[in-house]
């Protein structure tokens, strides 16, 4: 009896979830480029974007002298969110710092104080299912504090990842569902300064993973996770006048992977959502280009994604964040003088790929059979993309993907027929049902 009544439940829930609405979501190449502002600003930035929306900062110079969180709707389309910044996306929640706070936000006008006891001032880097990581500083006894903090939705679910010995500070930028990214400044001979790790964590202080590699780097970052790669910078050099490698790593400093396309300069990556890497690099004529990897063949594809860039006004943009199903969001900043004192100003910055049907998880340009296969391998997963059935940008593989494609099922990005349709949509609906009960079965045992 419990079992039927959960098959019927589901089967409304379904029904309810075909009956919202859905839009066009986005392949993962070729990109096209716009500018976020038709105008320049002292400080304005896209660092995260999700469901066609794009988040960031704008204003006139710091957070204390007016930096406003924004969303971006389209161009010259935003809403001020306030005195603060965002720095990641996920679905349809947002999060940065409002007044020097962590801060969630769950709509435009529902926000989150996530600022934890013992700390003055705190910000979210990046988010996951559940998860959000970021920093928290302060000055207790005397002693200043800047500690890498993992928080679980509430104020009070924060942990601090801090390692217990041999590091000074630490950061927190990006995760995944179960790994923190960021960096950790070890301390240097008689307490001294030393120099900043890229670090790996797994919920707690005490699982940290020092990724700096053995040789070759001064220091290093790391800025992005997914699927249990993790990826940033390498310093060559003095972080502050050095060369720069996009670097790549699987869990251990030992699989460090230097991702600089062949004949750059210097190259950063910024963030990797499944397959797709994002970052910059310098050429050997000293132009920055914006650069996606796709990070599933062999050798890696570098995609350059100057050209789009280019087109649109805004060469020399650096990618800082993506979505699940692929749009990125970055800068652009124009030095217009070289000083003293030196002034910039700030471009905000959308790719999106070209249109693809919601569902389509394979990129074949139709939304068939086989994408259900994939949604029915991946579901329940939290550390999800676009190929593996995550297409409302939540990282999650679940019914609200299923009902998006469904939806499109059958249809094609140039608007017939889908070729490769084996199965009516009614078996999908079974067997999904089927799938769905099997799991709430084994969950009430």
């Amino acid at each position: 009896m419990q079992t039927t009544r959960f098959i019927v439940a589901l089967t409304f829930l379904a029904m309810v979830l075909l009956g919202s609405s859905a839009s066009p979501y986005l392949r993962a190449s070729p990109y096209t480029a716009q500018r976020l502002l038709s105008s320049t600003a002292i400080a304005a930035g896209a660092y995260a974007t999700s469901l066609g929306k794009y988040y960031g900062t704008s204003g006139t110079g710091s957070v204390n002298q007016g930096l406003r969180a924004t969303l971006w709707n389209g161009v010259d389309s935003y809403v001020d969110l306030g005195p603060g910044d965002v720095n990641d996306a996920l679905g349809s929640t947002f999060a940065g710092s409002y007044m020097a706070h962590a801060a969630l936000w769950t709509s435009p006008t529902n926000r989150i104080d996530l600022n934890p006891v013992g700390f003055s001032t705190s910000w979210i880097g990046g988010l996951a299912p559940g998860v959000g990581v970021g920093t928290g500083t302060g000055f207790v006894s005397g002693k200043s504090l800047r500690h890498a903090l993992l928080w679980q939705g509430t104020t009070g679910s924060f942990t601090d990842l801090q390692p217990a010995a041999g590091y000074s500070m630490s950061d927190g930028r990006a995760a995944s569902a179960t790994q923190q990214v960021g960096w950790a400044e070890t301390i240097g001979p008689g307490g001294t300064v030393g120099k900043q790790h890229a670090m790996l964590w797994s919920g707690t202080a005490g699982s940290y993973v020092d990724l700096h590699p053995a040789h070759g780097f001064a220091s290093s970052w790391a800025l992005g996770v997914s699927r249990g790669r993790q990826v940033g910078i390498g310093f060559v050099g003095d972080p502050i006048v050095s060369t720069s490698r996009a670097l790549m790593w699987s869990g251990s400093a030992a699989s460090v992977v230097d991702l600089s396309p062949p004949g750059y300069l210097a190259s950063e990556a910024t963030r990797v959502i499944g397959d797709w890497a994002i970052g910059d690099g310098v050429d050997a004529n000293y132009q920055h280009h914006a650069i996606l990897w796709d990070l599933s063949t062999s050798p890696t594809t570098i995609i350059d994604l100057e050209p789009a860039a280019v087109a649109a006004g805004v060469g020399g943009a650096t990618p800082w964040n993506l979505s699940s199903s692929g749009a990125i969001a970055g800068v652009k900043v124009t030095v217009t003088n070289p000083g003293p004192p030196r002034e910039k100003t700030f471009t905000p910055v959308a790719w999106t790929p070209e249109i693809r049907l919601p569902g389509d998880a394979n990129l074949d340009g139709e939304v068939s059979f086989g994408d259900f296969q994939i949604w029915e391998q991946n579901f329940g997963s939290k550390d999800s993309w676009w190929k593996t059935g995550d297409f409302n940008d939540d990282r999650v593989t679940d019914t609200a993907d299923f009902a998006l494609l469904m939806r499109h099922y059958g249809q094609s990005v140039n608007g017939t027929p889908a070729a490769s349709v084996p199965e009516p949509g009614a078996v999908l609906w079974v067997a999904a049902i089927a799938l769905l009960a099997r799991r709430g079965k084994r969950r009430s045992c």
